[in-house]
């Protein structure tokens, strides 16, 4: 049981990490930083800053203005390969509509990147 929770421990503990190494709790940089901590970085990103757009943006361009400010972090904050992934219009329609749906987001934007992450 400590083994399965042992392999989310290392993706959860470095998702704070940034692509130019100014994260923490170890300062990784680039490809340094675990591919499932990269995700888990984007993910909350996103979900952080749609929440706030959502009151703050007209509702129908909250995921467009969500969409760029995080790919403004492309490079320096969040993994520019993992960010192209956002690019896809096919991801920002299952975004758009998981955050359409009532219920948990977060866990099913992750999905959607990694599922898409495998073919980087």
């Amino acid at each position: 049981m400590i083994g399965k929770f042992h392999e989310l421990a290392i993706p959860i503990l470095h998702h704070c990490e940034q692509w130019d190494g100014s994260g923490y709790p170890q300062k990784l940089r680039g490809s340094d930083i675990p591919i499932e901590s990269g995700i888990l970085g984007i993910v909350v990103a996103f979900d952080e800053a749609y929440k706030r757009n959502r009151e703050t943006v007209p509702e129908n361009a909250a995921l467009d203005e969500t969409i760029g400010q995080i790919m403004e972090q492309s490079g320096t904050v969040l993994d520019p390969m993992l960010m192209w992934i956002f690019r896809d219009n096919e991801i920002k329609r299952e975004i758009e509509q998981i955050y359409n749906e009532p219920g948990e987001r977060t866990c099913h934007v992750s999905l959607c990147v990694c599922k898409e992450s495998k073919d980087i």
